[in-house]
Order: C-alpha cells, then sequence, then structure tokens
C-alpha cells in the first residue's frame, strides 16, 4: 500500500488511482469500460478480496468515479462493501496503522461514503471528453534535433533539452550551446486516444545542428522510455524533424532495451510525463547502433 497517513490518498495506490481517474474521464468510452481500463492497471488488487490492497483500490475508485461523473454501480457497491463491513480499517490495523490513526481514517471515510452514495443518487455531471485520438506530432523512424544546453539543476547529462514546463527556461540557468538529437522508436495511442512517443536519444551535444547522416552513424546514448509532447511543449523545445529512417519495427518492440525507459507508454499518458524527461535519462543496457535498427539504410527518406 505504501501509506504514509491515515487519509485516504496517504497511499501510493489511492494517489496513482486519482491521477488514473482524471485521465480516464477524458476518454469517450462508456463509464463502466472506464473502470475496466482501470481495473486492469492492477489486476491482481482489482480482482482478488484477500489481496490487502483491494478495500482501498475500490473505495478511491468509486470516489474518483463520483468526483469525475462517471457512473459505476459495480465500484460504488464494492467501495460501500469495503467501508461498511470494515476491510478497509481492517487492512490498515493488519499494515500497523495505529488506534489514532484509524479513528482519523474512519472519519473521512464516512465523508467518502456520504458522497459516493449522493452520487448515485443524481445525474453525473456531463464529462468533457476527447472528441478524437490526439494527433500524432511524431512517426516511428522520424530524427529529430532540439536545441541543448546547461542549467543549474543536477542532471545525467551536462547538456539537457528546453525543460517545456517552463515559459521562460531561462529561469533555472538554462543556456543554449548546441544541438541534441533523437531517432523516435515507437509511436501510438494509450487507451486508442493519448498520444505518447518512445525517443531514443543519439547525440547529447553537437555544436552544429545534426544532419540525417549524423543520426544514422550513431549510437543509442540516452533513455528509451516513453513520455508525451503536446504541441505547446514540443514548440517550446524547439524541435526540428529533419527526416525520417526506415526502422525494422520487430526489432525495435522485440529489444529488451526498447522498454527499459522509466515510463511505459500507458503510465506516461496517465501522468503526462512529457517526453523531454526521457532525454536525460542514462541508456539502457546493450543500447544498440542505430545502423542495427534500419529495415534499408539506403532508403531512408530524406526531408
Amino acid at each position: 500500500m505504501g501509506t504514509w497517513g491515515p487519509g485516504l490518498y496517504s497511499c501510493d495506490l489511492a494517489s496513482d488511482l486519482r491521477a488514473l481517474v482524471a485521465t480516464l474521464a477524458r476518454l469517450p468510452l462508456p463509464d463502466e469500460e472506464l473502470v475496466d481500463l482501470a481495473a486492469a492497471t492492477d489486476p491482481q488488487v482489482a480482482n482478488d478480496p484477500g489481496d490487502h490492497d483491494h478495500p482501498v483500490f475500490w473505495i478511491a475508485l468509486a470516489d474518483q468515479c463520483a468526483r469525475h461523473g462517471i457512473e459505476s454501480p459495480r465500484a460504488r457497491a464494492l467501495a460501500l462493501a469495503a467501508i461498511d463491513d470494515g476491510a478497509d480499517l481492517a487492512a490498515c490495523r493488519r499494515l500497523g496503522m495505529s488506534e489514532d490513526d484509524a479513528a482519523r481514517r474512519q472519519a473521512e471515510l464516512r465523508e467518502v461514503r456520504e458522497r459516493i452514495a449522493v452520487a448515485a443518487g443524481s445525474a453525473p455531471p456531463p464529462r468533457k471528453t476527447l472528441k478524437k485520438p490526439q494527433p500524432l506530432l511524431l512517426e516511428p523512424g522520424d530524427c529529430v534535433v532540439y536545441p541543448v544546453g546547461e542549467s543549474m539543476l543536477r542532471l545525467p547529462w551536462r547538456f539537457h533539452a528546453i525543460n517545456p514546463y517552463l515559459a521562460n527556461p531561462g529561469k533555472l540557468g538554462w543556456k543554449r550551446d548546441g544541438w541534441g538529437a533523437a531517432l523516435i522508436l515507437e509511436a501510438g495511442h494509450a487507451f486508442g486516444f493519448l498520444a505518447w512517443y518512445r525517443p531514443a536519444v543519439v547525440l547529447h551535444h553537437k555544436e552544429t545542428r545534426p544532419t540525417l547522416d549524423d543520426v544514422r552513424e550513431a549510437r543509442i546514448v540516452g533513455g528509451t522510455g516513453a513520455g508525451t509532447c503536446s504541441p505547446l511543449r514540443f514548440k517550446r523545445m524547439k524541435i526540428e524533424r529533419i527526416g525520417r529512417l526506415a526502422l525494422d519495427a520487430s526489432v525495435v518492440a522485440g529489444a529488451r532495451w526498447s522498454s527499459s525507459g522509466s515510463f511505459s507508454p500507458q503510465g506516461a499518458a496517465i501522468a503526462d510525463v512529457c517526453m523531454s524527461n526521457r532525454l536525460a535519462d542514462p541508456p539502457p543496457d546493450g543500447a544498440p547502433a542505430v545502423r542495427e535498427l534500419l529495415l534499408d539504410t539506403e532508403g531512408a527518406s530524406r526531408d
């Protein structure tokens, strides 16, 4: 559970569910299908009443569904049962929660129960959902370059991309000092709607703007975890697409290093973690040269 306090969301599981449901609520899918997707992220906990995290999973899920206008009789019934039969408090006590903290949690559970019950008797507010899948700004095989510089922050590499969470990266002491380059290994849609990308850094720093040939002759030197990239963050990072290489998708998908990044596509989409973070990751073990990933090194397109 990873509990650090008596509150319902004072554990990693419930906190993660809060972010998950906020993301799922944007998807134009039936309410119970959204609950199925949430349960599929941790099927052991969701489906096993004997798991000590089972009660808090359904209580937090039902509470977030009530907050986000997702109508789920199943989640509500399981949550109310976990509160009324004392399963949640019993699990907390087994994990060492003190009686004082258990009393505080019980008081909060009463509030949560009322919120869930009230939601059952009223029409849920309309959800603001995506009308279509988010556009993919980059495709597998795309080669991109971007400004890199130094900052006062302690990061794995001396040179790193612009922080797209800031309108003015200079606030953190970032100063441009060259170019970086990355190869997009994979791209797709989490849950069928939320765009994600898996970049692989091939150049951390080059004084002059890298070319497609520079990328083709490079090795992977940076992490390959997945991340998101909204049009605004894409613009702030000043990403430029310089061409596309013909990747062997089976090689990329089958290589262990290809999924060794900090975030899975689904996890990155849920937390909306920009791929700029992945560009600062250390290289995965056994990362190959770019040429090893290509179907035909002579058939690469040039833009």
